[in-house]
């Protein structure tokens, strides 16, 4: 049995949720190639990236040109994101999705989609694979909150220009891009 897709998810095209084979008890079958080639995705990934962080950090709404592939290694994540494509049928839809090691889900987030994520975890660690070579230049974002796109994230509120978790726990906002 090979790995799952669902496309087009909360019908934002090109938005898919990959939904790992298990293979046993410890062994799963996280990417492949034949599966996105068969469903005709993007599958030349060329650099990975993986990230460190804490409970409470939010990763800001930002872009960049290639399609990638978020995961949450160790951890739980909920990633959030806006359709910014302007020609798109699905421009300004939203999604919010629970990434986590024990649900071992990822996204393939096709360009033009801006994605972030708010660590509810003690601790996580965030996995992208990108089909293109980035360089901080090229991360672009999103300029205004995340309520203006109508992106409700459970237990996340926000307030004089703050992010708050749970109504206690004030939010430190991280920045990408320019």
């Amino acid at each position: 049995m090979a790995m799952k897709i669902d496309k087009n998810l909360n019908g934002i095209v090109g938005l898919c949720k990959l939904i790992p084979n298990k293979i046993n008890e410890t062994d799963y079958t996280i990417l492949d190639k034949n599966v996105l080639d068969k469903n005709r995705l993007p599958n030349g990934f060329v650099q990975e990236f993986q990230m460190g962080l804490k409970l409470g950090e939010l990763i800001s709404l930002y872009t960049i040109p290639y399609t990638k592939i978020v995961r949450a290694v160790t951890g739980r994540i909920i990633n959030f994101g806006v359709d910014c494509r302007k020609s798109s049928s699905s421009h300004n839809c939203s999604y919010v999705i629970e990434l986590s090691s024990d649900n071992l889900n990822q996204l393939l987030i096709p360009p033009g989609v801006a994605h972030g994520f708010l660590i509810i975890s003690e601790k996580a660690e965030i996995s992208f694979n990108l089909d293109g070579y980035l360089d901080s230049s090229q991360l672009q974002k999103i300029p205004c909150p995340i309520e203006n796109f109508r992106i409700r994230i459970p237990g996340v509120s926000f307030a004089n220009g703050k992010y708050y978790l749970n109504g206690e726990t004030i939010i430190n906002e991280v920045h990408f891009g320019k």
